[in-house]
């Protein structure tokens, strides 16, 4: 996630926030100015003295009081949980976006400059590349061109290690492993990601 879009979230959080706060401050001095008002006629319905009208009152507003920030408490926590949750679904979805561009443009950039062979440690990517599948949003035909791309380079990356210099042909790549059809299958995936 870009770090303007990550600024943006924070700010947005932060002002819903404030939002919440002039929300819940204005119930409380609501209620209070209610109890306030009424307070008479309930301490003289219970035929309560002065001593035991304060200590009435009291623990009525220290009730209310705790149940209202509670419930202020529990908003601010659920908004922050749905904020860190979007957070991570955007941070998985960048990690397998860059994943599959930094390959399609290497692999693309192979035959047209000139390279003959491919070195198995220039295919970087992210072992754990499964992990972020589940945060994204694809149907399930371009679910399995993802994972057989995956497939794909890490049987080019086997390969390349086989030969003592852990290099590959170009030429073997794209005819083995059937780069040309994989390539454009990707390439719109990235797009819609």
């Amino acid at each position: 996630m870009s770090m303007k879009i990550k600024s943006d979230m924070t700010k947005n959080l932060c002002i819903r926030y404030l939002v919440y706060s002039v929300l819940f401050l204005l119930i409380y001095l609501i209620a209070l100015h209610i109890i306030y008002l009424i307070a008479p006629y309930i301490t003289y319905f219970m035929h309560l003295n002065n001593e035991d009208q304060s200590g009435f009152l009291g623990t009525f507003i220290g009730g209310m009081s705790a149940g209202i920030f509670a419930i202020y408490g529990v908003i601010l926590t659920l908004d922050y949980q749905r904020f860190k949750q979007e957070s991570e679904i955007g941070f998985h979805k960048k990690m397998l976006l860059t994943q599959l561009k930094f390959i399609c443009y290497f692999i693309t950039k192979l035959p047209s400059k000139g390279h003959d062979s491919l070195y198995g440690g220039k295919l970087v990517y992210d072992p754990d590349w499964h992990k972020h599948l589940q945060y994204i949003d694809l149907d399930e035909t371009d679910l399995k061109t993802v994972v057989d791309w995956f497939d794909l380079i890490h049987k080019i990356e086997i390969e390349a290690n086989k030969n003592p210099d852990g290099s590959i042909a170009a030429d073997y790549i794209i005819k083995k492993f059937d780069i040309d059809k994989q390539l454009p299958k990707i390439e719109k995936i990235v797009e819609k990601l």
